[in-house]
């Protein structure tokens, strides 16, 4: 069975879990914004680094602060929204 992903085509399996875990593959920093209201629940909101392959770059999390899971992810460096 194929692990492309309708929504993220071009995304392995392993990739697609940063899509929806906190910590992020190849998370190297995490810093704490602060909190924010996303699609109607309460966040925290992070700027996070990470380097895959030699490569680094730069998001925006937010985390619903209830059950924790991430409600939007923004890469700084790229063109995608999560």
């Amino acid at each position: 069975m194929s692990c492309l992903n309708r929504r993220s085509p071009g995304l392995a399996c392993h990739e697609r879990a940063l899509l929806i875990r906190k910590e992020l593959v190849g998370e190297t920093s995490r810093n704490e914004v602060g909190d924010a209201i996303v699609v109607g629940r309460a966040a925290r909101q992070f700027d996070v680094q990470v380097e895959r392959d030699g490569v680094s770059e730069r998001f925006h999390q937010w985390v619903d602060i209830e059950v924790g899971v991430v409600l939007k992810l923004v890469s700084r460096d790229q063109n995608l929204v999560v």
